[in-house]
């Protein structure tokens, strides 16, 4: 069952966690390191750590992830090319990972990361070339690594599959299952939970629909990060009447 959403794709991922290098299997040597970076997401410490990695030993991976969270907080008046700017350096540093070590996961994870912010910045219909990469690169993470940022690629598949139109792909029931399998990895990441009860809700199963967002509403107040609080309430709200809206019977009662 196919839906058309409106709504920009991607606004909703966050990068959290390290993924370690691997034995070589010809050689028996460590690959080279490909993690994430886990410093604060201020301007000033991104640039902080963005002239050490440049300036020195070079973490590809960690260099991606800067320029993905560089390009999230610009805001300048010259904001679009700055971004754009940003995230050509993130993919760039994402495909020298990968180079480096073709099952470095985090550095797919990343690229798709990235030219998924190019998309969304373009708009859906004129950035129609971004979605096969994406999820091509979602994929080949979810194979590699699929538990790293809590679930990250099979949650941003998840979101892919809800968003997309059905011409182009868009599918409620790959959806659902690859935003189940992100709560397998990611179990306590109210994301995880919120995008499941959206696309249990587009596709009329107003009781699972329910209970997962309330399981996202109780996940999020636990949550250290309530930076989106304001915003973060009014969608659950947002959601909450639609569902009540459509089911407002005791069918639809939380268990």
């Amino acid at each position: 069952m196919r839906f058309l959403k409106s709504y920009l794709l991607w606004p909703w991922l966050g990068i959290l966690g390290i993924l370690s290098g691997s034995l070589g299997a010809s050689w028996g040597l460590a690959q080279p390191s490909c993690q994430f970076y886990s410093g604060e997401k201020t301007l000033a410490a991104l640039q902080e750590r963005q002239a050490v990695l440049v300036n020195g030993d070079i973490d590809p991976c960690e260099l991606a992830n800067i320029y993905y969270q560089l390009a999230k907080i610009t805001s300048s008046p010259q904001a679009t090319v700055v971004k754009n700017h940003y995230l050509e350096q993130c993919i760039e540093s994402a495909e020298r990972a990968i180079q480096q070590n073709s099952r470095a996961g985090t550095a797919y994870f990343l690229r798709g990361l990235c030219l998924g912010r190019q998309g969304e910045s373009h708009g859906l219909w004129s950035s129609l070339k971004i979605i096969s990469p994406f999820r091509e690169n979602m994929e080949i993470a979810v194979k590699i690594a699929p538990g790293i940022d809590r679930g990250g690629p099979h949650r941003a598949l998840g979101r892919l599959y809800y968003k997309l139109p059905g011409l182009l792909g868009g599918d409620l029931e790959e959806s659902i299952y690859h935003l189940q399998q992100s709560i397998k990895f990611g179990p306590g990441y109210w994301k995880n939970h919120y995008f499941l009860a959206a696309s249990y809700f587009s596709w009329s199963r107003y009781a699972e629909a329910k209970n997962t967002l309330a399981q996202a509403m109780i996940l999020s107040a636990q949550d250290p990060d309530q930076s989106d609080a304001p915003e973060r309430q009014q969608n659950f709200e947002d959601l909450m009447d639609s569902i009540n809206a459509q089911c407002p019977d005791l069918s639809c009662s939380m268990n």
